[in-house]
């Protein structure tokens, strides 16, 4: 299911909103454009377009309990033999919901797979097998979302 370019277009401009407006003009670390759509800051256009799909399905009753930027505890933090803290290991998705069939859908968009994201997946896949998690990439030239 995707979303025409003037849907994400009319959603990214609604209260004038324009990519990357107020947003600092750092450069992301992959070259991607931070956009601002609905006052939520999102990390590229390709999660932001993801959003604007999401958005349309929880209005159109498709999927419900829709939240962005959902947090996971991968490890808890501890404290080793010599008494140092080791700090929690916590997982960000993009976003999570749950489909009309009762499904807990949690979703990541990435312009490409690192090696630190692969090992956060794999933890994440091994503490919540009960969720589904798809890990999509965006096809410019099918305007289409397609897992990895």
């Amino acid at each position: 299911m995707g979303v025409s370019r003037e849907a994400y277009l009319f959603l990214l401009n609604k209260h004038n909103n324009k990519p990357g407006a107020d947003l600092p003009e750092k450069v992301a670390k992959y070259h991607s454009k931070k956009v601002l759509i609905n006052g939520h800051c999102f990390d590229s256009h390709a999660e932001g377009r993801r959003y604007t799909e999401l958005f349309y399905c929880e209005h159109a009753g498709t999927i419900q309990d829709f939240i962005i930027q959902p947090k996971f505890l991968l490890q808890p933090k501890f404290r080793d033999n010599s008494g140092k803290t080791v700090r929690a290991i916590t997982y960000s998705a993009d976003f999570q919901y749950t489909q009309a069939d009762g499904k807990i859908i949690v979703e990541d968009t990435k312009g490409f797979h690192t090696e630190p994201s692969k090992m956060r997946i794999k933890m994440f896949r091994s503490m919540y097998p009960h969720y589904v998690f798809r890990l999509l990439k965006y096809d410019y030239k099918n305007q289409e979302f397609v897992e990895f």
